[in-house]
């Protein structure tokens, strides 16, 4: 069965708890701590939780704010931001409606797991509007597979310019995920700090995906990805089956 077949089957079938802790970005904190304890990789988090006006609170210049229970329902603000809810009451008004409909909208998946949580948010301090995300594929508790993309938010959206895959020996595998560009940049200087840590993560489950953000040689922890792009595959098929055997 192909990498991506089985995460649809992950999908459609499997109810473990687990599942709701990995997609939950405020309950995997936790999840985290508690295997690795290693506080600097939150260095960045500023805010975890469910109140709206305290999570609109830690808002400030070059910080973002995502919703705990869905992917890509993010907003950046950078070195223009006045946090409305400081300004005047009619604007913290629409600034706490807009964010507090998050709460309400269910989440655009039919990932079983993201349904099950409880809507909040995360503030995070942007790192560096280009930075690097490291994703790596654990599967029964050993790295396989080291993603490296390229994200430039300097338009205030996720914009992946370069999407780079490794084996676990750091050999540069020739893959594209649809038609961004897969430059070989390497892999970061403490990759083996990284791979240590999600191989920690990752000895209780047969797939998860650990993501780290990395910049100036300092790595923050991203988030755990059960359900990888939704089991949709952007890569070659042969390549696609060839993932799904280390599963």
């Amino acid at each position: 069965m192909k990498f991506s077949e089985k995460i649809k089957n992950r999908i459609d079938n499997d109810r473990n708890y687990k599942l709701i802790i990995a997609n939950d970005k405020i309950l995997s904190k936790y999840y985290v701590d508690t295997i690795v304890n290693q506080p600097s990789l939150f260095d960045h988090r500023l805010y975890a939780g469910y109140d709206t006006k305290e999570a609109i609170l830690h808002l400030d210049k070059n910080t973002a704010i995502k919703s705990s229970n869905s992917w890509h329902k993010i907003r950046f603000f950078f070195d223009d931001f006045k946090n409305p809810y400081l300004e005047s009451l009619s604007d913290s008004l629409n600034f706490c409606m807009y964010f507090e409909s998050w709460k309400k909208d269910k989440p655009s998946t039919h990932e079983w797991g993201y349904h099950q949580t409880a809507p909040g948010f995360v503030v995070e301090k942007i790192i560096a509007p280009m930075h690097n995300c490291v994703k790596l594929f654990v599967f029964h508790g050993r790295v396989q597979y080291i993603w490296i993309q390229t994200y430039d938010i300097s338009e205030k959206k996720l914009n992946i310019v370069n999407a780079a895959m490794y084996d676990r020996r750091y050999k540069f595998i020739d893959e594209k995920w649809l038609d961004i560009d897969n430059k070989n940049i390497g892999v970061p200087v403490n990759i083996k700090e990284m791979i240590s840590i999600s191989e920690k993560i990752g000895a209780e489950w047969d797939f998860i995906r650990v993501d780290f953000m990395y910049h100036d040689d300092k790595i923050y922890f991203s988030e755990l990805t059960p359900y990888a792009a939704g089991g949709t595959n952007g890569f070659s098929e042969e390549f696609d089956k060839i993932m799904g055997e280390w599963w």
